[in-house]
């Protein structure tokens, strides 16, 4: 599958105090869309399956619903010419939803992911609007039509969850809070982009650590309810990968609001890999995949290199130092903690089954 990512406008109804997206006014024109969806379903047409996602983000996408749709139904007339499944995701701070919205992307079979941070006086610590008001009600309130949509299509609706120094004391209260809301998929991400200090370091693996043994004990229960960030680690774990292990830029493009190209996220001209009139510079996306191995002394004697995934995230790195090699600090704690949490709590042939399954 091959995933064209489209950040259709930075405008955004919301002003989150860890948001790195630089916002300003300028939205993506239409035909830096088509062009850009033209380009994506030849590349897809080159995957095994034959399958274009294009995913949707902002700023807050649904500010520009209608053109989503433009480009959805573009999408679909020209793949189905040329022979390319086209499918469809998004991600919203689930603020702007309304019946039309929830039907149009029931019909459509989009992947919906939605911002919320865990309980309300967590998630309006930093989902807010401008004059500092929280957002958890007006996200809410939306809760029912979420559900609408997970009934009519049989598809779970994802919860994006952003964890932060201010709020990493209650993150095992919070993945409870979501699961208990009826939500069957969490995504959990820690903001790199902010200063931890030793003190928050140490309060988030606390609550890593007391979340893992209850999600441990939940899913030995038969629990339905999956989160990414755990099982994220335990596959990567099981499965030595090599270093630029995503392969963004081959597999995957991310186009900005100006048809700008970058692998998977806007950087610099360093990392920029194209752009909608001239399409894809396949020599600079593959001098990406030239970078075999770290060059980070302490990640290559580190016990955790060859499964790692903190370390082999280079687009991250270069976002956060300007160097694909030098690791936020925070993902490295937390994957080396994690780890040895795993080795003590699988055995060997359970990694072997894994192995086998990935």
């Amino acid at each position: 599958m091959y995933t064209l990512t489209l950040e259709i406008t930075k405008r955004c109804n919301l002003k989150c105090r860890y948001c790195y997206v630089q916002k300003n006014e300028d939205m993506m024109q239409l035909d830096v869309g088509y062009k850009s969806i033209d380009i994506s379903l030849r590349q897809a047409k080159k995957t095994n399956d034959k399958t274009l996602l294009i995913y949707f983000i902002g700023g807050e996408p649904l500010l520009k619903y209608d053109s989503i749709k433009k480009y959805c139904e573009y999408a679909k007339e020209k793949a189905e010419k040329c022979g390319v499944k086209v499918k469809f995701s998004i991600t919203s701070n689930g603020i702007l939803f309304n019946e039309d919205i929830l039907d149009y992307f029931i019909a459509n079979k989009f992947a919906l992911k939605i911002s919320l941070d865990g309980m309300e006086e967590v998630h309006n610590r930093n989902r807010c609007y401008e004059n500092g008001k929280g957002s958890y009600e007006a996200v809410y309130k939306n809760i029912n039509k979420l559900k609408k949509y997970e009934y009519e299509t049989g598809v779970s609706v994802s919860i994006a969850q952003v964890v932060c120094p201010n709020t990493c004391n209650q993150l095992f209260d919070s993945v409870r809070f979501i699961k208990n809301m009826g939500f069957s998929v969490l995504e959990t991400s820690i903001n790199v982009y902010e200063d931890w200090s030793e003190k928050s370091i140490e309060q988030l693996k606390n609550q890593i650590k007391e979340a893992f043994y209850w999600y441990k004990d939940i899913k030995g229960s038969g629990s339905k309810f999956y989160w990414n960030f755990i099982e994220a680690r335990i596959r990567a774990y099981a499965n030595s990968s090599c270093f630029y292990r995503c392969r963004a830029g081959i597999n995957s493009l991310f186009v900005n609001e100006y048809g700008e190209f970058f692998p998977c996220t806007e950087v610099d001209e360093n990392v920029k890999i194209g752009d909608f009139q001239q399409g894809i510079d396949i020599k600079k996306a593959r001098k990406l995949l030239e970078i075999k191995d770290s060059e980070n002394q302490d990640c290559l004697e580190c016990r955790e290199y060859k499964q790692c995934t903190a370390c082999k995230c280079i687009m991250v790195n270069y976002d956060l130092h300007r160097d694909f090699y030098k690791v936020p600090l925070i993902e490295c704690e937390i994957t080396k903690m994690l780890y040895e949490i795993l080795r003590k709590n699988f055995s060997e042939k359970q990694f072997d089954i894994l192995r086998i399954s990935s």
